[in-house]
This record gives C-alpha cells, structure tokens and sequence, in this order.
C-alpha cells in the first residue's frame, strides 16, 4: 500500500511538495484533534513557533467521533462536580468566542415514568450547588415545544445546553493558528524519538501514506494524542495511564428535536440526544476495551440505544437511520495495562482547581482519578472522571515532555491554557493566554462542515457550471475547490478523505454511493489524481462508510445498502480490485 501512494504522490508531479528536511521548532505538538489545535492556537497567540503533527487528519480520534454536546456541566453534577463546573464556564465561553461553531439549542433533562423520582426531586439542587443555571418547565408547555417528547413524561428540566460542530471548531482553530505561523503535517505519525540524556531532541516522522520520514527538533513537545497518548508516552519512555471507553452513536435521517434532550438521571447508556444540524445523534454507550486495534458499533449496541432513549422519544423506535460510528474516550485512570500511575505527589500529575475554573493548579493526592477497587474503573468507564491531566514527564526522566489528556470537547480552551502556560513556564515565554478573550475568526475553507450551508448558499446563487457533487447535501463543485485551494498549502497531497471531512459529501442517505464516483471525476479533471488512484480511494472511502452502515441496516437504508453494493461492486468490480490490491477490504464484505 505504501509503494502504491509513493507511485501516487509521484505522478502527480509538481503538485506535490517535495521532501521536507529536518525541522525546527520550539513546540512539536503531537495529535490534531481539539486539544492539539487548541494548544497549537493559544501558543500561537503567544508568538510561540509549533509545529502540529497528525497520523491521519484533523479529529481523526474521540474529537470527530462523539455527539457534539456543548455541555452545560448539568450531565455532571451528581458523580463529578468538578467536570460540571469547568463544562458550565468554558460552554458559555465557546459560545461567545466561536459562535460559528456553536448552535445554542438549549436543553432538556427530561424524566419519565419509572425514573428515579428522588433524583429528579434533587437535580435543581445539584445544578445550584455546582452554579449552573436550570429551571423546571411544565411537562404540557415541553412537550408543545417538543412534540416529540414521550406521552410518559414526568418532569421536565431546561438548561443551557448547546450543540457544538467539533470538525469546524478544530478546523477554525487551526487555521487561526496557520495564520499566526503554526504548521499542520496531516498523515504524519511520530515511529520515534531521539534523545540526549533526560532530553528529547528530536521527533522522528513518518508520512503514512509516502513513507517519507522527516526529523522535527523541538524544544519542548506536547502529547496530545487522546486515545494514543499512551503509546506516544511509551516510545519516549514515559507513563500515561489511560483507560479506553468505547462510545457508540447513531445518527438519523432527520431531525427528531430542537434541542439537546438527556434523560433526567445519572449518566448511564443511552440518555441522549443531540440536534446536529439536519439529523439527529442518539447515544451513547461507555465500554471498556482493551485496546485501539478495533473500534466499531455493534448491532447490540444499536438495539440498546433505540430501545433507552426511544422511552424519551417515542419516535426513535420507527426512525430510519443512516449510520452508527464509534469513538473511544480516553480517561484518565489506573492503567488498565499494568504502567505506573505517575505519582501526584511528584508534581508529575497537575489538575485544574474546579472551583477556580482552571485559574490555578495543584497536584494533591485527592485530584487522580480513580477508578474502581479492581482497578478497571468498572465495565463502562462512568466511574472515572471526565476531568483532565496535565502531567509533566519529568517524574519519567524526561525533562521535556508533556501529556495532556482526558477532559471533553467543551474544556479543550481550558486544558489547552493550562498546557500552553506550563510550556510557556518552560520556555521562559513571559507572554499570557488570549483564548479567554481574543475571538476564534470564521474562515470560509471551513464552513462546509456545517449542515444546510451549502444548500442555502447553492439555492440562492451559483455559476450555471457550478453542478451538485453531492445531491442529498447539495454539496457543489465550488465547494470541492474552495477545499483543494486551502489542502494544497499542505505537503501531504489531498484525498477522497479529505473533502468528505471538511464538507457535507457522502454524509446524507446514500452514505456516498452516487457522490463519491462523482467527487473523484471532478478530481481527476481538476488534476489532482491520476491514474487508477481514484477507484483505491472509493475503495478506502467506502471502507469507512461501510463499517458505520452494517449496525443499522434494515428498512430503507438496508434497501438503499443494496443499491449501492449493487453500483460499486455489480458494476464496477470494486470488491475484487479490493482483494487483489489493497487486501481484504472490499466495502461490501462482511466481516466474520
């Protein structure tokens, strides 16, 4: 596969940027998901030079891979007080300062009959003593306001919940970062560090696709690569205990409701569901895995998500549904694989204060997460805080080394304050976090992400030449273009992949099946690809899409499954190019 991207990238000719030497930096951040543009974005502001590296693409990891819930801090304020709060000050921070990335939807806790009623008698009391705002709403006015709501509901809560595009917001703030002076090196894994005593002095780089390798010298690196943290800990010689907990979602053909709906009771499975643009995600579930080696949703775990939340939207229980997809959450916990937990005491962990909205830090024995007596953190992971650790591998013998990792999508601003000024510390950087203040710009390049845009913009006015790629999200060549103008600033080359992430395509109900071949006609006569690298790309793009496809795949969209299998593998032969050429991946096989 390899040898076949390298005769790829080569025939593309003067496109492609040539091999980079060594580089230089002074922050080599590892992991391009929300935490890592995040970081990359506040030391940026800074006038620190960085440098981010990204084994597959932007929110590749958890970042693209949950339901998009801004929270209010309200899921939180039962089992762990201090996520709440830190979710209540940075949620309203997002809203103000990236209000592009942001639909302020509201929320509703909503109980029903059968529910713990005591946990519902002391939910207003909980949000109080964690400061988030909430407010009881009369069953009859919710349900006329959400008419979707169960007939059995017996309590209604709303809160300041909101619904958060985490693909925007990352892209924004990496773009806002480039435009300071920050680097992005896409499919770029890190196989290697060279060191000089307790030093790193260099990271060692491999592009995934080529397998060119560059050296980066850094004077300081941040790891910040969520559920591979630990593995990227481990080749530096150093310890990060993370736990692995599988999350499942689904998402919907349409939308079942206005706001972000929890179910009024204690994080459990299966008590949410988001608004997310024209459709909804329904979820999720918390399992422990072993390992990263596979992540997927299972038919199981799809039975039990529309079974629970169904009690709260009747309406799930018939719903169509185009695709289920898995994410794991990397907490912050006893190592479940046996390396040491790094010693508070130490000064190697450091947590944010709660109570301070992250204004101090301290490294009390009382702030690790803990998980369980058998050291598992139990079968789902809940125990565990969803706090986050800022841990200084000095404790490990290497001097400049830094992990940060847990917390959630709504606290990556803070946890990427919290690294930026110990990296800042480091360096003897005099200069302060701007994030809290300085707002996050929109650039057009990525706002394709965003569900209704393209349709609205294309509705309105476009050029008689500018033709749907994608019917079901009406995503338009221009789209495609203002997408390869901002990818070919990158030496990576750019990919099927690529445009599906930054724009709506292969996102409606045929889950790619028409506009995938028609995105890579228009590629091939942009320019960008040649020879039969189009048809290994569809190849690899319906790969993804298939593994989301075999969950849910009954009614409607197991008939629309069927044309598509029909179309990619009846016409066009693709599972046998699949098997000879790029090994048994044939979108259409079914794994055993």
């Amino acid at each position: 596969m390899r040898n076949l991207w390298s005769k790829y990238f080569r025939l593309q000719g003067p496109k492609t940027v040539e091999k980079e030497k060594a580089l230089d930096t002074q922050v080599l951040i590892i992991g391009g998901g929300a935490t890592g543009t995040a970081v990359a974005r506040d030391l940026a502001l800074r006038g620190v030079a960085c440098v981010v590296v990204e084994r597959d693409d932007i929110n590749a990891g958890a970042s693209g891979r949950n339901h998009g819930l801004l929270h209010s801090g309200a899921r939180y304020v039962a089992n762990d007080a201090e996520a709440a709060a830190e979710c209540q000050t940075e949620g309203s921070l997002l809203k103000h300062l990236a209000p592009q990335c942001v639909d302020d939807t509201g929320g509703y806790f909503v109980a029903v009959a059968g529910d713990d009623e005591t946990y519902v008698a002391d939910f207003p009391s909980l949000c109080a003593r964690a400061g988030i705002t909430t407010g009881a709403v009369d069953v009859a006015d919710a349900r006329h306001l959400e008419p979707a709501l169960s007939g059995q509901t017996i309590a209604v809560y709303a809160v300041n919940d909101a619904s958060v595009d985490p693909f925007k917001l990352s892209f924004e703030m990496m773009a806002d970062a480039k435009s300071k002076g920050a680097r992005l090196l896409r499919r770029t894994a890190v196989v290697d560090f060279a060191r000089t005593g307790a030093r790193l002095i260099a990271a060692r780089v491999r592009n995934t696709l080529t397998g060119e390798e560059t050296q980066i010298h850094a004077d300081i690196i941040v790891n910040a690569g969520g559920a591979w943290a630990r593995d990227i800990a481990r080749l530096a010689g150093a310890a990060v205990p993370v736990l692995y907990s599988k999350g499942t979602l689904i998402v919907t053909h349409s939308r079942v409701a206005r706001r972000a709906i929890n179910r009024l009771r204690k994080p459990s499975d299966a008590d949410i569901i988001m608004p997310g643009g024209t459709v909804s995600i329904v979820g999720t579930t918390s399992i422990n895995i072993p390992d990263l080696a596979d992540v997927r949703p299972t038919v199981p775990e799809v039975d039990l998500i529309i079974d629970e939340t169904s009690a709260m939207v009747p309406a799930l229980r018939d719903m169509r549904y185009v695709r289920a997809f898995a994410g794991v959450r990397p907490l912050i916990s006893g190592d479940p694989a046996g390396a040491r937990t790094p010693d508070p005491s130490s000064g190697a962990l450091r947590r944010v204060e709660a109570s301070a909205c992250g204004s101090a830090l301290r490294s009390p024995a009382a702030d690790v997460p803990k998980p369980l007596a058998d050291g598992s953190g139990g079968r789902d992971g809940r125990a565990v805080s969803r706090g986050f650790a800022l841990i200084d591998h000095q404790r490990d013998g290497v001097q400049n080394l830094i992990t940060i990792a847990g917390g959630k999508l709504t606290t990556c601003r803070l946890m990427a304050e919290k690294t930026a000024d110990l990296v800042c510390e480091r360096l003897g950087v005099s200069a302060k976090c701007l994030t809290r203040t300085v707002r996050l710009a929109p650039t057009i390049a990525c706002a394709w992400t965003e569900p209704g845009l393209t349709p609205r913009n294309w509705m309105r006015a476009h050029a008689a030449e500018d033709s749907l790629l994608c019917e079901c999200e009406m995503v338009p060549k221009s789209v495609v273009d203002s997408i390869a103008r901002e990818i070919r600033l990158e030496p990576r080359g750019m990919v099927l992949a690529d445009l599906a992430l930054r724009s709506r395509l292969g996102k409606g109900a045929c889950q790619g099946a028409f506009c995938a071949v028609r995105a890579i006609a228009y590629l091939y006569d942009r320019g960008e690809i040649c020879a039969d690298a189009g048809l290994r790309e569809c190849i690899q793009f319906f790969r993804e899409r298939w593994r989301g496809q075999q969950a849910v795949l009954w009614g409607e969209q197991l008939a629309q499954a069927e044309l598509a299998e029909a179309i990619h593998c009846g016409l066009f032969g693709e599972e046998h190019v699949a098997h000879t050429a790029v090994g048994n991946c044939a979108p259409f096989t079914h794994d055993p």
